[in-house]
């Protein structure tokens, strides 16, 4: 942490200095993935200034406390220190320590912007640019005091313009009511860290084999070389698709029929859900944490919804897969652990073993940040070979427009993706997958990558201290995304439209039916939700109770469900009572579980009512709160994303 210190030697003897630990200052140099190099170090550092997370007058770690939090030489700290000071970033002063100097440009601020902006729908991402008022209306929409939700005392509540100066005075930008929109709400990465595709076009035909065959592989075998020496585990096949959308579009396609249950994470990538929902699948939403999916919920889910003991698969409801982001998680930016994937392992496998011909689901991966997430890759294809597809895009790390993802699988699986591809396209570019193949290769290209994936952590962390220091505490993470709740959606979508500042609306990473557990911290029954009517059971919840079959009832057969909170739509029973009258048993299944006891006969027992307030938050195996409810997605890929203005106008709407 960044600490004061009440010692006579700091930069400015009038004030006690600022200085940061050792390991704080690694944390934001070190990767996973990669050393710290002497050029990482001045970009970490250069970054830290220049978004004052770092501030004049801080005093920085000794060259040898900051090599040991590293794990480097002193000579590599002592290189990157002497291209700061020459840089002019840092002094040193001897004995007395390394300082922060004062930048050539200073931020003030300046009197709020004009432009008000109406016309909000709940459909639009929060922020987006509204239609302006006509001259002489008037706003009726009051800003609501952000002092003691994370803005700064005494601070106006009116949207603030900024203003940037030389030291000289003069104005060199300043905020005016035409101030460009910051777009927050795509996904996408910085083109600028992309590596340069054109010099590795004229390689391509050297190698002519399998190019204009109708009949040659859809994977190149020298490119599969490349893949499976860096892939988490060793499959069967693989094949290429053109992109992880694509991929999963495909996998879906091939594996869901009409009417079954998928298991999702929640909140998830909402191309899955609109995948799913043009499929006629339903999906079901399972918490996640710092870890990963809650295995204990998804074993819930699995009794739940799968097809019961001795019941043929084309009886009752079939669960046919369950999709998981392994690394850099849309929205969330989590990545699952190894102890996480055995444990959801150990619950597939219980699970499928608990009643003979019950098969496991599918499980898809989507590793849609791949080599620009820095974390290690990992699947539950090391665990679970025979029932996993893993797909891995190259759009994030060596361009959108290749429009690549490779995917492995079982090799029954796989050639079952590829003729229903052959439906379509037929198969991915052969010159594409040779450009692809000549990048991986490249060591250039593999440094641009490596630097990028850097560059996106420290962007990641930067904007988390940001927020800490309004008052925002994030999850962490990897990737371009962070998953922030927000008290008020309509107040956090008019503070943000007003700051010219766009994100992603959090609704549509959720899916419509999810499980949730209680905010007491107990192993309370699982409820399941849903907005609207399905199969015949949700309700509209009233001042009384509303009886339906809702979704536990379609399981299992004629429970009821009853609407707990006034105005609530969508209650739907739990599944909880199905079971004979003397409740479920518990097992051991290698994690630490307790099943609360089954509730009445199956065909009439009373469901429990839901309303929104329990939606608020899933409660972690491991202490965090990922949002289950109000929230926003903010993409922290972007370089103008990572500002102390940003954070403060995010920390203001989402505590508004």
């Amino acid at each position: 942490m960044i600490t004061d210190n009440n010692h006579n030697d700091s930069h400015d003897p009038a004030r006690p200095a600022i200085s940061i630990e050792a390991e704080r200052l690694a944390g934001f140099v070190r990767t996973q993935t990669a050393t710290a190099t002497p050029q990482r170090i001045v970009e970490s550092l250069t970054t830290l200034v220049s978004t004052e997370v770092l501030v004049e007058g801080t005093r920085l770690p000794t060259v040898r406390a900051l090599a040991e939090a590293l794990h480097v030489s002193p000579a590599t700290v002592s290189s990157a220190y002497h291209m700061l000071a020459r840089s002019g970033v840092i002094h040193s002063r001897g004995r007395a320590g390394t300082y922060v100097l004062p930048q050539a440009l200073s931020e003030v601020t300046a009197p709020p912007a004009s432009a008000i902006f109406t016309g909000e729908t709940a459909d639009s991402p929060i922020g987006a640019a509204r239609t302006p008022r006509r001259s002489g209306a008037s706003s009726t929409a009051a800003m609501p005091d952000t002092r003691g939700n994370g803005g700064t005392a005494g601070a106006s509540r009116e949207p603030q313009a900024r203003v940037r100066l030389r030291p000289d005075g003069h104005t060199l930008q300043a905020a005016t009511a035409h101030t460009p929109v910051i777009d927050l709400s795509r996904g996408t990465p910085d083109n600028t860290l992309l590596p340069t595709i054109r010099p590795y076009l004229v390689r391509l035909g050297n190698r002519r084999a399998f190019v204009n065959s109708y009949t040659g592989p859809t994977i190149l075998p020298m490119l599969e070389d490349e893949l499976r020496a860096d892939w988490p585990y060793d499959p069967q096949a693989m094949t290429m698709v053109s992109g992880a959308g694509d991929g999963l579009a495909l996998a879906i396609a091939t594996f869901v029929r009409h009417g079954d249950v998928v298991v999702v994470e929640s909140p998830t990538y909402p191309f899955i859900l609109d995948v799913l929902r043009e499929r006629g699948a339903i999906a079901v939403g399972v918490p996640v944490d710092e870890e990963g999916m809650d295995p204990n919920r998804l074993l819930d889910v699995l009794e739940r919804f799968g097809a019961a003991a001795g019941m043929t698969r084309d009886q009752g409801r079939r669960i046919s897969m369950i999709i998981l982001q392994p690394r850099a998680q849309n929205p969330t930016g989590i990545s699952y652990t190894t102890p996480r994937l055995s444990a959801i392992a150990r619950v597939l496998r219980i699970w499928e073993q608990e009643a003979a011909g019950r098969d496991m689901p599918l499980v898809v991966e989507d590793d849609s940040s791949g080599m620009v997430a820095d974390v290690f890759a990992v699947s539950l294809g090391s665990l679970l070979p025979d029932r996993v597809i893993h797909i891995r895009s190259f759009s994030k790390s060596h361009g959108p427009d290749l429009r690549l993802a490779a995917l492995s699988g079982p090799r029954d699986a796989v050639d079952a993706i590829v003729e229903r591809r052959r439906l379509g396209a037929g198969w991915v570019s052969r010159f594409l997958q040779e450009l692809l193949c000549e990048m991986l290769a490249d060591r250039q290209a593999y440094a641009t990558i490596a630097s990028a994936r850097h560059t996106y952590a420290l962007r990641r962390k930067t904007m988390a201290v940001l927020l800490e220091r309004f008052g925002l505490s994030t999850i962490p993470g990897s990737g371009f995304n962070m998953w922030l709740p927000v008290r008020d959606p309509v107040a956090a979508r008019r503070i943000l439209a007003q700051e010219h500042i766009r994100v992603a609306e959090g609704g549509r990473f959720l899916p419509e039916f999810r499980v949730s557990t209680g905010d007491d911290g107990l192993h309370a029954p699982e409820r399941v939700i849903g907005g609207e009517a399905w199969m015949g059971g949700a309700v509209t919840g009233d001042a009384g109770d509303g009886v339906g079959g809702g979704v536990g009832g379609a399981v299992t057969g004629g429970a009821s469900g009853a609407g707990a909170t006034a105005g609530v739509a969508g209650v739907a029973g739990t599944a909880g009572v199905r079971g004979n009258d003397d409740g479920r048993a518990a097992r051991q299944t290698g994690i630490a579980r307790m099943n609360a006891a089954g509730g009445g006969g199956g065909a009439g027992g009373v469901g429990v009512g839901v309303g929104g307030a329990d939606l608020a938050s899933a409660t972690s195996l491991t202490g965090a709160r990922i949002a289950q409810n109000h929230a926003m997605r903010v993409t922290i890929s972007q370089p103008d994303a990572i500002t102390e203005r940003v954070a403060q106008c995010l920390a203001r709407a989402a505590t508004a």
